[in-house]
């Protein structure tokens, strides 16, 4: 049986600072993504944006996770969450 990136990944543990916890949990849910668990990553991404609400690339692979699983509701609604949050900066 040959190791796998989630096996060697799931060796590291999770530190509890917020900007470590996001990249961990985004890592996480890509590695779930790839091997078609959509549910668990959807979750991981959710994670990694409570953990750092400035990780733009778990925003971009959460609404794909939501378009491919079919929750179009929750795409767009994220997709104009991101939108009035850019308006709001500019």
């Amino acid at each position: 049986q040959s190791t796998t990136a989630k096996d060697i990944f799931n060796q590291i543990k999770p530190l509890n600072e917020p900007f470590y916890l996001a990249d961990y949990s985004f890592t996480n849910g890509l590695l779930n993504e790839k091997e078609g668990d959509k549910t668990q990553a959807i979750s991981l991404y959710q994670t990694a944006i409570s953990a750092n609400p400035y990780l733009v690339k778990a925003y971009n692979s959460l609404i794909n996770s939501y378009i491919a699983s079919g929750q179009l509701k929750e795409a767009n609604e994220l997709k104009n969450k991101i939108t009035s949050l850019k308006n709001i900066l500019q």
